[in-house]
């Protein structure tokens, strides 16, 4: 594998030099994010919880889908656009939010099951994705015919689970990332298009 300061090296000039340029830059930029989307979107579940804020969720979220797309984890499909959406919507519209990551988290397990590198927390994620599910329920009575009676108890425990669920994926995500002498591993590969 060339050095990083070897893939910025303009070549012969011209219109092929600059694409060369481009094409090296964003190649260093993904070498960049691959080796921090993991560690920022911890970090920003961590945060999330310990503030309460679904913007900050959110922003975690979507971290956390690009490092999982970095490593080629099986997320491929709906599981996916569910959590692009709840991410996005936890953004704008948490109550959007509160419906995607459940559903995203749940279509998660059979695929973290089937996969040996993902198997460890195929269970964790299943639970916290149950309770997701029963957190909506119990939101949806709430809101409807509960007449709204502590409703902000209810939102603030489901926000409490689904990042649980986001944060049990991120640790694992780090674990993979991380090598055994706690240095960002170089074996994860780019995903291929």
């Amino acid at each position: 594998m060339s050095s990083p300061g070897a893939t910025l090296r303009l070549s012969s000039g011209g219109t092929q030099g600059r694409a060369g340029y481009r094409l090296g830059l964003a190649a260093a930029m993904l070498r960049c994010m691959k080796r921090f989307l993991p560690l920022v979107a911890s970090a920003g579940l961590l945060v999330a919880l310990v503030m309460g804020q679904p913007a900050m969720l959110g922003v975690a979220a979507l971290a956390l889908l690009g490092g999982l797309w970095l490593t080629k984890a099986p997320i491929a499909g709906w599981p996916e656009r569910l959590l692009a959406l709840g991410g996005v919507a936890m953004l704008v519209f948490p109550l959007v939010a509160y419906v995607c990551l459940p559903v995203a988290t749940g279509l998660l397990v059979g695929r973290f099951t089937a996969d040996a590198r993902w198997k460890v927390v195929a269970r964790p994620v299943e639970w916290l994705s149950l309770a997701g599910g029963v957190g909506i329920a119990i939101l949806t009575y709430v809101a409807l015919p509960g007449h709204g009676v502590m409703i902000d108890l209810v939102e603030r425990a489901l926000f409490v689970v689904e990042g649980a669920a986001l944060a049990v994926i991120a640790v694992q995500l780090v674990r993979l990332t991380l090598a055994p002498h706690g240095h960002i591993s170089r074996i994860v590969s780019f995903r291929q298009q």
